[in-house]
C-alpha cells in the first residue's frame, strides 16, 4: 500500500490485499462497535514499533499456516535431525526456530511481537524482492474459512473442475482420494469450498492455483464492504481474532493503514506474476531481474514521465 495524497494505493502482492481485507474489516468495526475493541487489542500488537513507510509503501508479508494446530511448534521430531525436510524460503521458519539458535539469531523479535523464524522469512523475502518488509500477517487457514463463512459466502465463477483433497501417492487415479468436487460455473462459495479453491492442486498446477488465489482474494476485497461488515459483524469479529498473528502494531491501524485500506479497495488490484509465464526462472532465477520487476511495478512511470529508453 503506497502513502501520500496522489498514490495509486495499488495492491502490490497477494499479502497486501488480504492483509487490506482484515485491516479494513478491523477498523471498520472498531470505529462502529465497541465491543470490537477486545478483538482489536487481541489482534494487533501494542508492542510492535511503528516504522515510517519504505519508498512510498507499507509492505506486508503474508504466510499461511495450513496445519498450524497439528503442527504448532513447526517439524520437530519429523524425520531428520539435520532438518533435511526439502530447502527454500517456506522451510525457513522451521530451520531457524527448530534447528538453529533464533532467539540468538534475532534477540528482539519476540518482544516486538514476531518469531525469529517470522524475522528470517521476512529477510528472506526483502533479499528476493528488493523492498523492505517491516511486518508480517500469519493467516491460518481454518480461520480464512471461518471468515469467508462470516461475511456470508463469496462469488466466484469457477473454470474447470476442481479436487477436494491431496494424493495417498504420486500416481493414483484422482477418484480414489478426492472427497469432493468444485464443478465449474458460477458459484456461491461457503468457506470450506472457498479454501479448497485456493488450495487445490492437483490435475492443475501451482501456478494455476496462484491464479486462483488472487481470483479469491479480489472477490473478497470486493464483498467486504462496510456494509457488509456492519451486517455479519459480530461473525466477523469472531473470525478475525482466530484468523491472524500479526505483529502489525496498533498506533498504526488507525488512521493510517485503515485509511490507505478503505482508499485501495477503490483501486483494480495489480499483481506481479514472478513465474516462468512472467518471465523467471523458477529453479535459477535472476533476482537482479526479480527486483527491477518489483520496482517497475510499485512504481510506475507517470503520466508526465517519459518511459526509460
Amino acid at each position: 500500500m503506497r502513502t501520500g495524497p496522489l498514490a495509486r494505493f495499488g495492491i502490490a502482492i497477494v499479502a497486501i490485499g488480504l492483509t487490506s481485507t482484515l485491516v479494513a474489516g478491523a477498523g471498520w468495526a472498531v470505529q462502529t462497535v465497541g465491543t470490537t475493541r477486545d478483538a482489536f487489542a487481541e489482534i494487533f500488537a501494542q508492542s510492535a514499533p511503528v516504522v515510517p513507510p519504505s519508498d512510498g509503501y507499507y509492505n506486508i508479508l503474508l504466510l499461511g499456516a495450513p496445519m498450524q494446530d497439528k503442527y504448532p511448534n513447526g517439524h520437530e521430531g519429523k524425520y531428520d535431525p539435520t532438518c533435511g525436510w526439502g530447502s527454500g524460503i517456506n522451510q525457513l521458519r522451521t530451520e531457524v526456530e527448530v534447528c538453529q539458535d533464533g532467539n540468538a539469531l534475532y534477540p528482539d523479535a519476540k518482544a516486538h511481537g514476531s518469531e525469529p523464524g517470522i524475522e528470517a522469512t521476512k529477510d528472506a523475502a526483502e533479499g528476493i524482492l528488493g523492498v523492505q518488509i517491516p511486518y508480517y500477517v500469519l493467516l491460518d487457514m481454518k480461520g480464512f474459512a471461518n471468515l469467508v463463512d462470516a461475511l456470508g459466502g463469496v462469488d466466484i465463477t469457477v473454470d474447470e473442475r476442481l479436487p477436494k483433497g491431496g494424493p495417498a501417492y504420486d500416481g493414483q487415479p484422482v477418484d480414489d482420494w478426492a472427497f469432493g468436487w468444485i464443478e465449474p460455473g458460477a458459484q456461491h462459495m461457503d468457506g470450506d469450498t472457498a479454501q479448497w479453491y485456493a488450495r487445490s492442486r492437483y490435475t492443475t498446477s501451482d501456478f494455476d492455483r496462484m491464479r486462483r488465489q488472487r481470483q479469491l482474494q479480489e472477490a473478497i476485497l470486493a464483498q467486504f464492504t462496510p456494509q457488509n461488515v456492519l451486517t455479519h459483524f459480530q461473525e466477523v469479529a469472531a473470525a478475525g481474532t482466530n484468523i491472524v498473528e500479526t505483529d502489525l502494531p496498533q498506533g498504526l491501524i488507525a488512521p493510517t493503514l485503515v485509511d490507505l485500506a478503505l482508499k485501495a479497495k477503490d483501486q483494480p488490484v495489480s499483481t506481479i506474476e514472478l513465474t516462468p509465464e512472467g518471465g523467471v526462472d523458477e529453479f535459477d532465477p535472476d533476482y537482479a531481474q526479480v527486483q527491477q520487476m518489483v520496482h517497475d511495478k510499485l512504481h510506475p512511470p507517470t503520466e508526465t514521465e517519459a518511459p526509460a529508453p
